[in-house]
């Protein structure tokens, strides 16, 4: 069982032999781990993912290994509902990575990375607020 706020997306993550090789094998760029930690030090990050999706199989493992990098944040992880369209979120499609600063939603990350990487997606939103 893993410790910490990170424990519940880590411990997801570990549920799949899929998702494990990839956990296993990720390493966030700690520079910019760095960064993300300067920009918010305590924020809260929802994963909505599927074992079946291919996309979740890819990037769900990468960001337990990115939560277990920053102490401070909360971590939640759910799983998809195609019945409930996503609510309460309004999720179209999985992954998705929902970036909250205290109760407040500051970004998404939405299937894939935009900049390159999970990390340097999130240092992007942390960024801007």
């Amino acid at each position: 069982m893993a410790e910490g706020r990170a424990a519940v997306l880590v411990d997801y993550v570990k549920q799949n032999p899929g998702f494990q090789r990839v956990y296993d094998s990720y390493d966030p760029n700690p520079e910019t781990m760095e960064k993300i930690k300067s920009a918010l030090l305590e924020g809260r990050l929802v994963a909505v993912s599927e074992y079946w999706c291919g996309d979740s199989r890819r990037l769900v493992p990468r960001m337990a290994r990115i939560a277990e990098k920053l102490p401070a944040w909360r971590f939640e992880v759910y799983p998809w509902d195609p019945v409930r369209r996503g609510k309460p979120w309004q999720v179209r499609a999985v992954p998705t990575f929902i970036v909250y600063d205290g109760e407040n939603e500051i970004g998404r990350i939405v299937e894939n990375p935009q900049h390159g990487s999970l990390e340097e997606d999130l240092l992007v939103i942390v960024s801007k607020r």
